[in-house]
């Protein structure tokens, strides 16, 4: 878990906004989608698919108590899933969320 833990929290670090998702999953998808037409940078990984996945995604529960993906974080803040990052941007708050990134 020591592993899953850090390449969490230092993407969470590094970057404005982190996408934990999988590569067929409709909603990982949606949310990528809606960052590229709205030209953000955003680091993502697809659990799917990468050799730590599982543990990572077993960390991510136990920080965000979410056990779907995606899971966002913006400026460092989680955001949760699909649904609550298309409120956030369809209420005009991805703005705010994004100031000093």
């Amino acid at each position: 878990m020591s592993q899953a833990k850090n390449i969490v929290n230092q993407a969470i670090a590094d970057n404005c906004i982190v996408v934990f998702g999988k590569g067929h999953c409709k909603y990982t998808r949606k949310v990528r989608q809606t960052l590229d037409d709205l030209q953000l940078k955003y680091w993502t990984i697809d659990l799917d698919f990468d050799e730590n996945g599982e543990e990572i995604q077993n960390y991510l529960f136990l920080k965000t108590g979410q056990h779907t993906v995606p899971n966002i974080f913006i400026n460092q803040r989680y955001v949760g899933g699909s649904k609550e990052f298309m409120n956030i941007k369809n209420s005009g708050h991805l703005q705010v969320l994004l100031d000093n990134c």
